[in-house]
């Protein structure tokens, strides 16, 4: 439910366990009166609020305009705050279509407070897009996270994100960035900046090769970082810097930067002095763990091992740790920040310091005083969490109720497990498929899908052979509930050394084996998600179910999605036995189109764009790959 009347009234949480940034311990009761915490009470008689505030405190049983929350079992946390996000605009090439995005937008900006998030820093966005959504966020009865705003980010011409992002697309160049040539333009661009309404300056220092793109990127001069972080303090900004690289990173700690976006990533910080002093400095770093995990270097392989490293040296040498996604916020899911605490806590730090990370720290890094904290005279912007994030970060997830200025502005159902009817065998226990998806191999692929043992041991086989030669290149079992929801996998690739196993452990997966000849033990939360390793193959008993969609994890065995547990959302058509599935994270860049057979659900197509298909083998079809040797 999300309240229409933002109206404030009194506001009491009683015997609520609170998380972070107050010296309340156990069961302890709130007060909150126009927009702010006025007192908190723990049930041992402890009073934390001081004298001065005491007075305010709400009697419920005397004020009946006070709402009244009981939060026995949850957990109250500050609000979070994303320091680094952008607003997707990437395809947009003139200023009519970004009005329609922009337009589209308002409903990001909801859809982020929906996920808890109630402070945001965008990060190199169209100013004038970004300033409407700016304002229109703070008008009253709307919906959405408080906003501080870079504006466009000063590069050099033909730096990033010039050539990069913005490549072939002059409006998006225009409007996204600013090129910087000479020290007298870096002064004037910061000025003109200032005057038209940023928050803070962003600048882009990253030269050498952006493997992503396959670019070799231009760098702003030592001179012109200079000049743009002297005009910016002298007009009382701050400056956050874009880097990789350690080099980069010291000489802006030497310049006086204000904050480093993403970190060293590209490589592995060589020097512990480097270390203190960028702890000395007191210079926070924002982590982009998410997007860390999806650029790639020259080889291949994602920065997030590399940026997980630095950025655990960093914290334990004293480096204040701000969390960030990079996410493109309308192409990517509004719940990013949790997968960014979740990568955090999987880098080595505690959920206690996760959760600083995107509450306190993001509230003094955004300059939002008073917020980021639940104690007496803190603005009650807040998280009512059914479970409690320190004893489990994925507890940000499961919200019961968000509060902003003291105003309950969402309270979601509780979710609750789709229920899914029991797997009806097709006729034939022996189906086959054509498939040129690129999912399991680069060349096509002829699967065999046999259910023949479904019915005696629950299990399922997938085999994929080369249809000229018929040679098997990868064989995996899948043992499922009668709703086909998984309850373990294994899959052999014997010519890459793959032999994966899973199973279902709970509310989580455990995997082991040998991933392309190296060791394996790897553990998925679901949280409350079903399990799918079939994918296309396991949604008959969706599409048999009252339900118009479904979400489900399924792990990658290929490209960027190996040994990850990524998630999947499948929603019916408008005729019968067709479905469209994306991944919610990556909703522009991913879709594929499903279809089923309406008699018993078993799958007929799928079709992701770009000439990828998996398509069922007919009788006649399957009879000339049985004469070639297919199968």
């Amino acid at each position: 439910m999300t309240r229409k009347n933002l109206d404030p009234q009194p506001l009491y949480i009683r015997n609520v366990h609170i998380a972070g940034n107050t010296a309340a311990r156990g069961p302890t009761d709130i007060s909150i009166r126009d927009g702010r915490i006025t007192s908190i009470t723990n049930h041992s008689g402890m009073e934390v609020s001081d004298s001065s505030t005491a007075a305010s405190a709400i009697d419920s049983s005397t004020d009946r305009s006070a709402r009244v929350i009981d939060g026995t079992g949850h957990t109250l946390i500050p609000g979070l705050i994303d320091a680094h996000l952008h607003f997707d605009y990437l395809g947009i090439r003139n200023t009519v279509s970004a009005a329609v995005r922009t337009r589209r937008h308002r409903t990001s900006l909801q859809e982020l407070l929906h996920n808890g998030v109630t402070a945001v820093r965008t990060m190199a966005d169209p100013l004038a897009q970004i300033r409407q959504l700016q304002q229109w966020s703070t008008k009253p009865h709307h919906l959405g996270p408080k906003m501080r705003i870079a504006g466009p980010a000063l590069t050099a011409p033909g730096g990033h994100p010039q050539v990069t992002v913005c490549r072939d697309n002059p409006w998006l160049e225009k409007h996204m960035t600013r090129g910087i040539t000479g020290t007298g333009q870096a002064r004037d661009t910061v000025r003109a900046l200032n005057e038209q309404g940023v928050d803070l300056i962003k600048i882009v220092v990253q030269g050498d090769t952006y493997a992503e793109f396959g670019d070799t990127l231009r760098k702003l001069a030592d001179s012109e970082v200079e000049a743009v972080i002297d005009a910016a303090h002298a007009l009382g900004m701050r400056v956050s810097a874009h880097t990789h690289y350690q080099d980069d990173v010291a000489m802006l700690l030497r310049m006086g930067i204000d904050s480093i976006e993403h970190g060293v990533i590209e490589h592995e910080i060589t020097d512990e002095e480097f270390l203190t002093q960028w702890a000395e400095s007191g210079v926070p770093l924002i982590s982009t763990l998410v997007i860390d995990d999806l650029v790639r270097n020259e080889t291949g392989e994602s920065y997030l091992a590399t940026a997980s490293t630095n950025l655990l040296r960093a914290h334990a040498a004293g480096v204040q740790i701000v969390a960030g996604t990079d996410s493109m916020i309308g192409s990517m899911t509004a719940s990013s920040l949790h997968d960014e605490l979740h990568l955090l806590v999987e880098a080595g730090l505690t959920p206690a310091a996760a959760l600083e990370s995107s509450t306190a720290a993001g509230a003094e890094l955004l300059g939002l005083r008073d917020h980021g904290r639940v104690e007496v005279g803190a603005v009650a912007d807040l998280l009512l969490l059914r479970k409690d994030p320190l004893a489990g970060i994925e507890a940000t997830r499961d919200i019961a109720a968000v509060i902003q200025n003291g105003v309950v502005v969402h309270e979601p159902p509780q979710s609750a497990r789709l229920t899914l009817p029991d797997f009806a065998p097709p006729p034939s226990p022996l189906l086959s498929y054509s498939d040129t998806s690129g999912g399991a191999f680069d060349n096509e692929a002829t699967v065999s899908v046999d259910v023949s043992a479904f019915g005696a041991k629950s299990v399922r086989t997938l085999t994929f052979a080369d249809p000229a030669t018929g040679k098997i290149l990868r064989r995996e079992t899948l043992r499922s509930a009668p709703t086909l929801t998984t309850l373990e996998w294994t899959c052999t690739v014997p010519e890459d050394g793959t032999d994966l196993f899973a199973k279902l452990a709970g509310d989580r997966v455990e995997l082991t084996g040998m991933f392309e000849n190296s060791a394996v033990e790897q553990s998925y939360e679901l949280r409350g998600q079903p399990w799918l390793q079939g994918m296309f193959f396991d949604l008959s008993t969706f599409m048999d179910s009252s339900s118009d969609i479904l979400t489900f994890v399924a792990i990658g065995t290929r490209g960027r999605g190996a040994l990850k547990a990524s998630e999947f959302e499948v929603a019916k058509g408008g005729r019968s036995g067709s479905a469209t599935m994306v991944m919610p994270r990556w909703r522009r860049w991913w879709s594929a189109q499903v279809d089923s057979d309406p008699t018993d659900h078993s799958l007929v197509a799928v079709d992701l764009g770009q000439g990828k298909t998996i398509k069922r083998i007919d009788c006649s079809q399957l009879a000339d790959h049985k004469t070639r040797g297919g199968l």
